[in-house]
C-alpha cells in the first residue's frame, strides 16, 4: 500500500504575496519533499497579456500535469525556483476551473511518499 504524502498548502489572493518565497523557504529545510505549483489559466485577459491568459495556450480538455525538471524548470519561475530551493520533484499542474479536482489528484498520484 503506497503510504499518504504529508501535505503543506500554501495560496494567496494575488500574485506578489510570498506564496513562492515560503514555499522554497520550506523546500529548503524540508530535504526530500516535492513540490506541486497550481496555476488556473482561461481564455480571458489575466492582466499581463491583454490578448489572454499567460498559460491559454497550454489549457486542454483535460488537467495538464508536467512533472519532472524537463519537463518544467525555468529560471527564475516558480517551477524553477523550487528546483533550486531543493525540491525532489516539482508538479506543474495546468488547467481550467472545472479541472482543479482532477489535476491535483493526478500530480499527488505521482509524488513519491
Amino acid at each position: 500500500m503506497k503510504r499518504q504524502p504529508q501535505i503543506v498548502a500554501v495560496s494567496g489572493f494575488s500574485s506578489n504575496v510570498g506564496k513562492t518565497t515560503l514555499v522554497c523557504e520550506l523546500l529548503q529545510q524540508l530535504p526530500g519533499w516535492e513540490a506541486i505549483k497550481l496555476t488556473r489559466g482561461h481564455y480571458r485577459s489575466c492582466g499581463r497579456d491583454p490578448a489572454g491568459c499567460c498559460v491559454s495556450d497550454l489549457l486542454r480538455d483535460e488537467p495538464v500535469v508536467r512533472s519532472g525538471r524537463e519537463a518544467n524548470y525555468e529560471p527564475g519561475k516558480d517551477t524553477g525556483r523550487f528546483w533550486d530551493s531543493g525540491a525532489s520533484n516539482v508538479h506543474w499542474v495546468i488547467v481550467k476551473d472545472g479541472q482543479v479536482e482532477q489535476g491535483i489528484n493526478e500530480a499527488l498520484a505521482r509524488v513519491e511518499a
